[in-house]
């Protein structure tokens, strides 16, 4: 058996075709951060029985995840365009 370690991948990609499938599979992850409150809201009951305290207090952390997922985007999104753009001079 094959013993890995951290600085020998498993596949071995070359930069040009992983840029294409970070390109490719980037516009399809945009439904994710809806596709989680989706989930998250129709469990709060159970959440709220589960912790026994109100459903009012587990909307709240709906609304506290929104402020993450802003922080979020503003981060990855300077991020993405300080690494992805190439100075062409």
């Amino acid at each position: 058996m094959k013993k890995y370690s951290i600085d020998s991948p498993i596949l071995k990609i070359n930069s040009n075709s992983y840029l294409k499938f970070i390109m490719f599979i980037a516009p399809f992850l945009n439904f994710l951060p809806g596709l989680n409150l989706d989930m998250y809201a129709p469990s709060m009951p159970a959440i709220a029985k589960h912790f026994s305290v109100s459903v009012m207090i587990v909307k709240n952390t709906m609304s506290a995840t929104l402020p993450g997922m802003m922080v979020g985007c503003i981060v990855f999104g300077l991020l993405i365009d300080s690494l992805g753009r190439k100075n062409h001079y």
